[in-house]
Formats: C-alpha cells, sequence, structure tokens
C-alpha cells in the first residue's frame, strides 16, 4: 500500500474515532450468553463472563487477518479503527505475543527462516518485513543454541537477525519508523496475515528444538560436515565461471563458461565417488534442499532446474501447490546444482529479452506462448548438452586411469534414489504444462546451441586462476 493512501486511511480513522461512540459496551453485550429457556426466575442472576483486553485485542488482530484474507476491507478498517483506541501498551505487547507465536508456528510447519523471510519480502511492504525480521530475532533470542540444527544456523547468519530486546520492540521498531497509530496497528495485521495464512509444508531441516511432525517418512537428511579446503576451492571456481556467463553479452561465451562449470562439477563427483571407494557415499548421505520458483512459467522453469539435476546425479521433486521443488543429493553437488540452475535462469532470461528487443508492442516474441515455448525448448537442450559434457568428462577420466567409473558414480545415484524413496514412496510424473509456439521453440533451441557445448570444445574458455 503506497504512502499516500496509508496517510489518507489514518486521517479517515483518526476523524471516525474522535466521533464514533465507544464500543466497549457492545464488545460486553456481544459477550452475554442467551437465558436458556425454561430456566427458573428465581434462581440466582449468572454473572456474565467478562474478555479481558488482551483477548479482545487478539480476537480484534485474528479478525483483521481473517477478513484482510477474505477482501473485506471495511471490516478491516473498523478492527484497525476499534485496535487504536485500545490501550498501546497493551496492544503492542499481544501483538508481540500473536507475531512470535506465528513465526514458531511456521517453524513447526516446516518453514525455514531464509524462506520465512522471502515469503514477507513477497507478500508484504518493506516496514511489514522489517517487523516480520524483528518477530524472528525474538523467537531466535529466547532459542537455546543447542536446540539449533547447523543448516538453521547458518541461514539466520545469512539473514544477520537485527539484535532486539524481548519486550518493546515493537513499539521501538514503532518509534523508529516514525509510525502514526493507525500505520502500526495496519503493519501488524499484514504482519500477522503474511505468518498465520501460510501452508504447512515438507519439513527438510528439524525446526529448534527439534522435530514436530513426520508429514512425510523420513529419509537421511543430516547436518552437512563443512567442506573442505579443497572442496571450496571447486565451488568456488564454479561460482566464477558462472558468474562469468552470466555478465557475457556473448551467447557464445556465455554457454562455453557454462560448459566449463559443468566439468568441473563432474570431476568433482567423480573425485568424490572414488575417494568413498564405492561405497554409496564414504559415510556422507544424501541432504535435500528446496528451491522456490517463481512466475511466470513455473513448469518450464521446474524443467530446468530438474534436467540440471540429473545431470549432475540428483533428484528432484517438485510441489505444484507451492511453486517448489525439493533438490535431493550429496552435498557438493547439490550446492553446485543450485549455482548452475540459478545461472541458467539468468542466461536464459538474458537471451529471452534480447530476442524480443526492438520488437513493438504485441509481437509474436512478446507473446507468453513464445515465451513459454522458449523457455520450454532452452531447459530440454541445456539438459542434452550438459549430458554430453558429463559423458565427455566421464570417457576422459576412464581412459586416463584405464578402468570404469560406471561402479563408483552408480553407487551414489542409488544412494539418492534410496533416500527418494524412503521419503516419498512411489512418485508420479506430470506432464509439463505450457503453450506451444514454433517461432518460441526454435528461437530457445537456438539460445541453447548458440556455442560447441561439449568438453573437448573447451580449451579456450578463461577459466579462473
Amino acid at each position: 500500500m503506497g504512502k499516500n493512501n496509508r496517510a489518507r486511511r489514518a486521517a479517515k480513522a483518526r476523524a471516525k474515532a474522535s466521533h464514533a461512540p465507544s464500543s466497549s459496551a457492545a464488545s460486553a453485550r456481544a459477550t452475554r450468553p442467551p437465558r436458556p429457556t425454561g430456566s427458573d426466575p428465581h434462581s440466582e442472576p449468572r454473572s456474565e463472563p467478562t474478555v479481558s483486553e488482551p483477548e479482545l485485542i487478539a480476537h480484534l488482530l485474528h479478525g483483521a487477518v481473517g477478513a484482510r484474507a477474505g477482501g473485506h476491507h471495511e471490516l478491516v478498517e473498523a478492527a484497525e479503527l476499534e485496535l487504536c483506541r485500545r490501550p498501546v501498551d497493551v496492544m503492542r505487547s499481544v501483538a508481540s505475543t500473536e507475531l512470535t507465536r506465528a513465526v514458531a508456528n511456521a517453524w513447526s510447519g516446516g518453514w525455514q527462516p531464509l524462506e520465512l523471510l522471502r515469503h514477507a519480502r513477497r507478500t508484504a511492504s518493506a516496514t511489514t518485513v522489517q517487523l516480520v525480521t524483528l518477530a524472528m530475532a525474538v523467537d531466535h533470542a529466547a532459542r537455546p543454541a543447542a536446540s539449533l540444527d547447523p543448516r538453521w544456523i547458518e541461514q539466520l547468519d545469512a539473514i544477520a537477525l537485527p539484535p532486539v530486546g524481548e519486550t518493546a520492540w515493537i513499539r521501538a521498531w514503532a518509534t523508529q519508523l516514525g509510525l502514526g497509530g493507525f500505520s502500526e496497528v495496519e503493519s501488524i495485521i499484514e504482519g500477522l496475515q503474511c505468518l498465520v495464512t501460510i501452508p504447512v509444508i515438507e519439513e527438510l531441516i528439524p525446526p529448534p528444538g527439534g522435530s514436530t511432525r513426520r508429514a512425510h517418512r523420513a529419509a537421511p537428511l543430516v547436518a552437512p560436515t563443512p567442506a573442505s579446503a579443497a572442496e571450496r576451492a571447486t565451488l568456488d571456481k564454479i561460482r566464477a565461471l558462472l558468474a562469468k556467463a552470466e555478465s557475457t553479452t556473448f551467447e557464445a561465451e556465455a554457454e562455453a563458461f557454462t560448459a566449463k562449470a559443468q566439468e568441473l562439477m563432474t570431476r568433482h563427483a567423480i573425485d568424490a565417488a572414488m575417494l568413498s571407494g564405492g561405497s554409496s557415499g564414504g559415510g556422507e548421505e544424501p541432504v535435500a534442499v528446496r528451491i522456490w520458483i517463481d512466475d511466470p512459467y513455473v513448469d518450464a522453469k521446474s524443467l530446468l532446474l530438474q534436467l540440471v539435476a540429473q545431470a549432475s546425479r540428483c533428484r528432484t521433486v517438485f510441489f505444484s501447490d507451492i511453486s517448489a521443488t525439493t533438490l535431493i543429493g550429496f552435498r557438493a553437488d547439490v550446492t553446485a546444482v543450485e549455482m548452475l540452475y540459478t545461472s541458467l535462469l539468468v542466461q536464459a532470461q538474458a537471451s529471452l529479452t534480447n530476442a524480443a528487443k526492438a520488437l513493438p508492442a504485441g509481437a509474436r516474441q512478446r507473446s507468453r506462448a513464445f515465451r513459454s515455448s522458449f523457455l520450454l525448448a532452452y531447459a530440454h537442450r541445456i539438459g542434452e548438452r550438459l549430458e554430453t559434457v558429463d559423458a565427455e568428462v566421464i570417457a576422459e577420466t576412464e581412459a586416463e586411469i584405464g578402468r570404469s567409473l560406471l561402479p563408483v558414480l552408480q553407487s551414489r545415484v542409488l544412494a539418492v534414489d534410496e533416500a527418494v524413496e524412503q521419503r516419498y514412496g512411489q512418485l508420479q510424473r506430470q506432464r509439463v504444462r505450457g503453450g506451444y509456439d514454433q517461432a518460441g521453440w526454435a528461437s530457445g533451441t537456438r539460445a541453447a546451441d548458440a556455442a560447441q557445448f561439449v568438453a573437448g570444445a573447451l580449451s579456450n574458455a578463461r577459466a579462473p586462476g
């Protein structure tokens, strides 16, 4: 909601508040139970149940959240107006309790810190995002460090939660931003809606205090051990190559950098498999991460992720109801797939933009069918080329060492497949949806086919030092 709109609503609320009678009596009357039919008229009158101020405020807050989610703006405004009449310190105390409780419920519902922050940024104003972040900080401050999974701590470190006290933190937030009473209440309601209307999702990392539910059969998803110096060096090289692929304006060069990154990923997987001596992972077990996929063209983007994962001996499970994919594999492979997928998505968007550049509005290249077909063709062709790079690297390595790598690589593939089977059981394949446009398909194929994308043709690719 824009600042001008907020100001107009706040002024309107203040005007209403100055003329409206107090609703305390109405609230009290609303809680009186009806006299039972046939009751004794001579019996002692029953005492009316009373509603405390905190209970009333909590009721108003959640009522406003429900009305807001349902698009009932007049009911939302009425609740906001009533909340502005309540004692501000009590209102803030109740709001603090409700917000932190909602954060804890989000953790129990499978959400992770970075995911919850991402959701807030996508659905709420910047003011409310700050409020939600503070609520996460208050929740974290009350958690013993021993109750946190190392992956959970890593995400919190990435967020860099602000220091916050357990009391009066909403007052400090509102004061710092210079919020008026109505704007403060409005943001609190928006923050609660952001937190309490989210669905329960798959639990991949044990929440603070340990796992509270098992929506799926448990899979071996252990906390990853710290990466070795050699592994960090390899991932840094892959990251640098992909950064160059994203920054270059020459499609052939971008494809060469991407191919070199896949070559490094394959060589690292071979080294890890050989180090394990052909066992399922040398003591290492598959891990899982969730990757959220943004509109538009979710199906095409999820297909791209699936094909990139396959080329690196990982598996994906797509959840269409939340537009997210769970990526399962060994830790270094999963990290590399995330990086490569993100880079390829950036490159695809750049190629798609270039295809439509300088064309008038309404041109075929700007249509949804064209863009959907472009991305689907791009995903298919990229998948083919990554598989080619993978096969080339394996063949070169086998020629160097004089023996087949199939047994050691297959053992890791089987370990990942077993983890997926144990957690999800039988999965269903689903047809990728999207409009078909012949020109879009041809253009997407050309974008992914701009350079010779095989390991043997990469001698001129500028790898980082």
